[in-house]
């Protein structure tokens, strides 16, 4: 645990003023809070399911209303995103995956 911690106080510290994010700009933007905030910890996980999941709604509407290959190429760039947040939760991101897969009809 020592050296996980100082390997993300060396990777942060360059930094002086960290942005903050309230709990409606995750629901609106996922984006930049996850450029910010790399590692995503357990106390947060739910807060970003949320925002994800909205998402993940979103990208139904797209399956629907959209093309599909439209929506695969979004599904497809998710799952690369959500694959590259380092966590410390058992589930992040399977089941967000999982919920991906099924709305493109990829399981």
């Amino acid at each position: 645990m020592t050296l996980f911690k100082a390997n993300l106080a060396k990777r942060y510290s360059n930094k002086k003023h960290r942005m903050l994010f309230t709990r409606e700009a995750l629901w609106k933007d996922f984006g930049p809070f996850i450029q910010e905030y790399p590692f995503l910890s357990y106390k947060h996980a739910s807060a970003c399911g949320e925002a994800l999941f909205e998402r993940i709604d979103e990208l139904e509407l797209l399956c629907k209303y959209g093309t599909k290959e439209e929506a695969v190429e979004v599904g497809t760039r998710m799952k690369k995103r959500l694959r590259s947040v380092e966590h410390d939760t058992d589930n992040f991101p399977d089941y967000l995956l999982r919920m991906i897969d099924q709305v493109l009809g990829t399981t």
